[in-house]
Protein backbone atom coordinates (compact mmCIF):
# COMPACT_ATOMS: atom_id res chain seq x y z
CA UNK A 1 0.00 0.00 0.00
CA UNK A 2 2.85 2.42 0.77
CA UNK A 3 4.22 2.22 -2.76
CA UNK A 4 0.77 2.74 -4.17
CA UNK A 5 0.22 5.76 -1.92
CA UNK A 6 3.56 7.30 -2.89
CA UNK A 7 2.74 6.87 -6.57
CA UNK A 8 -0.66 8.49 -5.95
CA UNK A 9 0.96 11.39 -4.08
CA UNK A 10 3.24 12.03 -7.06
CA UNK A 11 0.26 11.94 -9.44
CA UNK A 12 -1.56 14.46 -7.25
CA UNK A 13 1.52 16.66 -7.07
CA UNK A 14 1.86 16.66 -10.86
CA UNK A 15 -1.83 17.40 -11.34
CA UNK A 16 -1.68 20.25 -8.82
CA UNK A 17 1.22 21.81 -10.70
CA UNK A 18 -0.92 21.81 -13.83
CA UNK A 19 -3.87 23.24 -11.88
CA UNK A 20 -1.64 26.03 -10.51
CA UNK A 21 -0.61 26.90 -14.06
CA UNK A 22 -4.24 26.94 -15.18
CA UNK A 23 -5.19 29.15 -12.22
CA UNK A 24 -2.54 31.69 -13.21
CA UNK A 25 -3.87 31.65 -16.79
CA UNK A 26 -7.39 32.27 -15.49
CA UNK A 27 -6.21 35.26 -13.47
CA UNK A 28 -4.21 36.66 -16.37
CA UNK A 29 -7.05 36.23 -18.87
CA UNK A 30 -9.66 37.61 -16.44
CA UNK A 31 -7.52 40.69 -15.75
CA UNK A 32 -7.16 41.18 -19.49
CA UNK A 33 -10.93 40.82 -19.97
CA UNK A 34 -11.63 43.41 -17.27
CA UNK A 35 -9.15 45.76 -18.92
CA UNK A 36 -10.28 45.28 -22.53
CA UNK A 37 -13.78 43.69 -22.43
CA UNK A 38 -12.53 41.35 -25.17
CA UNK A 39 -14.83 38.32 -25.48
CA UNK A 40 -11.87 36.17 -26.51
CA UNK A 41 -10.37 36.68 -23.04
CA UNK A 42 -13.63 35.65 -21.40
CA UNK A 43 -13.78 32.54 -23.57
CA UNK A 44 -10.21 31.73 -22.54
CA UNK A 45 -11.23 32.06 -18.88
CA UNK A 46 -14.16 29.68 -19.41
CA UNK A 47 -11.93 27.17 -21.19
CA UNK A 48 -9.29 27.33 -18.47
CA UNK A 49 -11.89 26.97 -15.70
CA UNK A 50 -13.08 23.78 -17.37
CA UNK A 51 -9.50 22.50 -17.31
CA UNK A 52 -9.19 23.51 -13.65
CA UNK A 53 -12.35 21.65 -12.70
CA UNK A 54 -11.41 18.60 -14.79
CA UNK A 55 -8.03 18.47 -13.02
CA UNK A 56 -9.76 18.47 -9.64
CA UNK A 57 -12.09 15.71 -10.81
CA UNK A 58 -9.12 13.61 -11.93
CA UNK A 59 -7.54 14.00 -8.50
CA UNK A 60 -10.74 13.00 -6.69
CA UNK A 61 -11.34 10.03 -8.97
CA UNK A 62 -7.76 8.90 -8.62
CA UNK A 63 -7.90 9.13 -4.83
CA UNK A 64 -11.14 7.18 -4.77
CA UNK A 65 -9.62 4.50 -6.98
CA UNK A 66 -6.24 4.30 -5.23
CA UNK A 67 -6.97 5.01 -1.58
CA UNK A 68 -10.59 3.89 -1.28
CA UNK A 69 -10.27 1.13 -3.90
CA UNK A 70 -13.51 2.34 -5.43
CA UNK A 71 -13.70 4.23 -8.71
CA UNK A 72 -16.76 6.48 -8.90
CA UNK A 73 -18.86 6.11 -12.04
CA UNK A 74 -21.68 7.87 -13.79
CA UNK A 75 -22.38 11.46 -14.67
CA UNK A 76 -23.15 12.53 -11.11
CA UNK A 77 -20.37 10.57 -9.37
CA UNK A 78 -19.23 13.70 -7.56
CA UNK A 79 -22.62 14.05 -5.85
CA UNK A 80 -23.01 10.34 -5.14
CA UNK A 81 -19.54 10.24 -3.58
CA UNK A 82 -20.42 12.70 -0.83
CA UNK A 83 -22.26 11.83 2.36
CA UNK A 84 -24.82 14.58 1.65
CA UNK A 85 -25.44 13.07 -1.76
CA UNK A 86 -26.32 9.75 -0.19
CA UNK A 87 -23.18 8.05 -1.43
CA UNK A 88 -20.46 6.28 0.45
CA UNK A 89 -18.11 9.25 0.42
CA UNK A 90 -14.34 9.13 0.64
CA UNK A 91 -12.70 7.11 3.38
CA UNK A 92 -10.96 8.91 6.24
CA UNK A 93 -7.66 8.17 4.45
CA UNK A 94 -8.92 9.77 1.25
CA UNK A 95 -10.27 12.78 3.09
CA UNK A 96 -6.99 13.16 5.00
CA UNK A 97 -5.02 13.08 1.77
CA UNK A 98 -7.23 15.81 0.33
CA UNK A 99 -7.10 17.92 3.48
CA UNK A 100 -3.32 17.99 3.46
CA UNK A 101 -3.01 18.80 -0.23
CA UNK A 102 -2.80 22.21 -1.82
CA UNK A 103 -6.41 21.89 -3.00
CA UNK A 104 -7.46 24.14 -0.14
CA UNK A 105 -5.89 27.04 -1.99
CA UNK A 106 -8.53 26.59 -4.66
CA UNK A 107 -11.50 25.88 -2.43
CA UNK A 108 -13.66 28.63 -3.92
CA UNK A 109 -14.44 26.51 -6.97
CA UNK A 110 -17.69 24.63 -6.57
CA UNK A 111 -19.85 22.47 -8.73
CA UNK A 112 -23.62 22.49 -8.60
Amino acid sequence: MRGKALKEAQRIHDELEQIDTIASHVKRDWDEFVRTADDACLKAVAYDLQGFYTGLERILQSIADTIDDHLPAGESWHKASTPRGGGIGLSPEGIGLLATSRLTAHSTLSHS
